[in-house]
């Protein structure tokens, strides 16, 4: 019904709050892994809004642990307002080590990261045709071919889980 799509939004009421969003993106990211999953949809098509629901979701994640993790430090909350996650993840690293991280988790999240940059580095490759700053191509180096496995690597990021255990 019409009224089970309204969604109730007023409790992110502080511009710190990224939860709502973090958690957002990751759900519908894992959500379209199981419709792409099941066959009934071409990845084809999904494969740009189902890797940039995940990139977003990293993003928004690694930003968060940094605005937090400076005010851990005695610092002023606020994260970098870039868009280029390798960076992120370098400031976002001694924070989660600090918080107890375990190196194997620390490390996926780090090949993730690694991944997503190589494939997308601007940040624009999974949302537009063209580069945000050149107007080439975007995704232009990319294999013709970009599998699930290669477009996810932020799975269970924040949560314990993955989308095949979703």
């Amino acid at each position: 019904s019409p009224s089970r799509l309204n969604a109730a939004v007023g409790w992110v009421l502080s511009r710190r709050e990224m939860y709502g969003y973090i958690e957002g993106y990751r759900r519908a990211a894992e959500q379209l892994y199981s419709v792409l999953c099941a066959g009934d949809e071409s990845p084809d098509y999904l494969v740009f809004p189902f890797a940039f629901l995940w990139r977003q979701h990293l993003e928004l994640a690694l930003k968060d642990i940094i605005a937090n993790g400076r005010v851990l430090e005695g610092k002023e909350w606020g994260f970098p307002r870039h868009h280029k996650i390798q960076p992120l993840m370098r400031e976002a690293k001694p924070y989660l080590v600090d918080c107890g991280a375990d190196a194997e988790s620390v490390a996926n999240v780090e090949a993730g990261v690694s991944e997503l940059n190589r494939v997308d580095p601007g940040a624009d490759g999974f949302r537009y045709p063209v580069k945000k700053d050149t107007f080439g191509r975007s995704l232009s180096d990319v294999a013709a071919a970009v599998t699930g496995a290669e477009t996810a690597p932020c799975q269970g990021i924040g949560n314990g889980s993955s989308p095949a255990s979703a």
